[in-house]
């Protein structure tokens, strides 16, 4: 008798099935909780646009949710969850480190 584990068993492994879930584990990846990053929802200053943009970037892909879905969490318009799949695509092609950081989200 073969019993199916699944993957969310397994401890290290991220559960990327809703949109809390997907903010929950960004913020964690970068030491944040998640309480303080919605409160400095507007601010600019880095990891707070990093966080934002890695949660709407996966909320879209892994998802499949439409851009202003993604951008909804946080309050935002559509254009920002473009922006922000732009952004985390060309910063995980030309930054090692942050590829490498953020390379088990995206598998």
């Amino acid at each position: 008798m073969i019993n199916k584990v699944s993957p969310y068993a397994i401890p290290g492994i991220p559960r990327l099935d809703t949109p809390e879930n997907i903010f929950q584990t960004v913020c964690d990846l970068y030491e944040m909780s998640p309480v303080k990053v919605m409160k400095n929802r507007k601010l600019r200053k880095i990891p707070y646009p990093e966080i934002r943009q890695i949660t709407m970037t996966l909320i879209k892909n892994k998802l499949n949710f439409s851009y202003k879905k993604s951008a909804n969490f946080f309050l935002l318009d559509h254009a920002t969850a473009m922006h922000a799949e732009k952004t985390i695509n060309n910063l995980r092609e030309t930054d090692k480190v942050f590829f490498r950081k953020t390379n088990f989200l995206f598998r």
